[in-house]
């Protein structure tokens, strides 16, 4: 039950706002606001070990707990060029057998760390969590997703930019909400550019994916709506994403938005015009923010409309 106010916090191994090392212990109904120009931030030390940053705890461990936390400071790790450096909204760390559960991230993440979650950088038993603040990595980052790298993710959505620049790492892996272990009824609605990375995806790269989508659109040179491998009740919007996917169904927003539980199955709640909801994150302002479509004309992408579009009956180009 802690609000703080962030003006400058810096770590040199594990470091976060409310704790840096949490062993066996729980966080709940914390939050962190963005000071005048505060950040939480991974700072210049000559220990080339495991450096762990969050905007709540840097790194949790034995069976923790991080409940109802919200994050709103910018994570920052300019100098995280390690090869173990991992930073998230939330944590930049967490055990296989720690939880971080209904939790959201409003900070924006700007770092060359090697690892990146718009909810934590590595690891966790991830449910119930949304990431809004953009990601921004450098041509060091090596796995970059909207929720965590090999983690255990349940109902979480991203709706954070992702963007890598054109110089990124060749193997380098990009996904909307994760990347390894599982994702399960999960969506992405947050734009995604993965330049020259080995993989990019709108919900996940490797690992089970299951009861997902993506309604976002996506750049990159190795690209897919939804997943790089075979996955199961997953969907795309391809008015939105741009791209086509051998492994997930494709549908046009209106079809999107007509989807049922027999296609997404029981944990999300099911509206006229608007996409599926994730059920456990409730009914706010912000959850219903994130599966409100737009509808564009016929059979008309995102694409077509940036550059010209239909109104009123007379074409207008912009």
């Amino acid at each position: 039950n802690v609000v703080l106010e962030v003006e400058t916090i810096s770590a040199c191994k594990s470091g976060g706002a409310i704790c840096g090392f949490l062993y066996g212990g729980t966080i709940s109904n914390c939050r962190t606001l963005q000071g005048t120009d505060g950040m939480v931030s991974m700072g210049y030390t000559s220990y080339n070990g495991d450096h762990r940053v969050g905007g709540i705890v840097g790194y949790i461990s034995e069976s923790s707990r991080v409940t109802k936390c919200t994050n709103g400071a910018r994570i920052e790790g300019l100098n995280s060029n390690y090869n173990y450096s991992r930073m998230g909204g939330i944590a930049g760390s967490a055990s296989s057998n720690s939880v971080i559960d209904s939790c959201v991230n409003a900070g924006d993440i700007i770092t060359s760390s090697k690892y990146i979650g718009g909810i934590c950088g590595t690891g966790g038993q991830i449910s119930c969590c949304v990431n809004y603040g953009k990601i921004k990595a450098d041509n060091l980052s090596y796995r970059v997703a909207g929720i965590a790298f090999d983690a255990t993710i349940e109902k979480c959505v991203n709706s954070g930019s992702i963007v890598l620049p054109m110089m990124s790492q060749n193997d380098c892996y990009v996904a909307g909400i994760g990347i390894g272990r599982s994702v399960k009824y999960s969506y992405n609605v947050g734009e995604i550019t993965g330049k020259n990375a080995q993989y990019t995806a709108g919900v996940c790269v490797s690992g089970t994916c299951e009861y997902n989508y993506n309604a976002a659109q996506l750049t990159g040179d190795h690209v897919y709506a939804v997943c790089n491998t075979t996955n199961s009740h997953c969907f795309y919007d391809t008015q939105m994403s741009l791209v086509e996917d051998d492994f997930a169904t494709a549908k046009t927003t209106q079809e999107m938005c007509q989807l049922t539980s027999t296609n997404l199955g029981a944990n999300f709640t099911y509206e006229s015009n608007m996409y599926p909801r994730i059920t456990g994150l409730g009914y706010t302002p912000a959850s219903v923010a994130t599966a409100s479509p737009v509808f564009l004309y016929g059979s008309e992408t995102v694409a077509l409309v940036e550059n010209d579009f239909t109104m009123g009956g007379c074409s207008h180009s912009v």
